[in-house]
């Protein structure tokens, strides 16, 4: 008699877990994390550029007064 009679077998299918798809949040603190030097000086240009721009805001504003 053939063993193979029903052809029934092992599924991985039956018992995997949906995968969760990434969010894209998720994705950029990755990405973030991935370049952490080249994002500490990006956010240290920005620190600087919006300094930069409200001391000379302040400093017009002293002059019209």
């Amino acid at each position: 008699m053939e063993e193979d009679f029903f052809k029934v077998g092992y599924t991985t299918y039956v018992n995997k877990q949906p995968i969760a798809k990434k969010k894209w949040t998720s994705k950029l603190l990755g990405k973030l994390a991935e370049h952490k030097f080249l994002t500490t000086i990006f956010l240290i240009i920005l620190v600087c550029m919006t300094m930069n721009l409200w001391l000379i805001f302040k400093f017009i504003n002293i002059l019209h007064i």
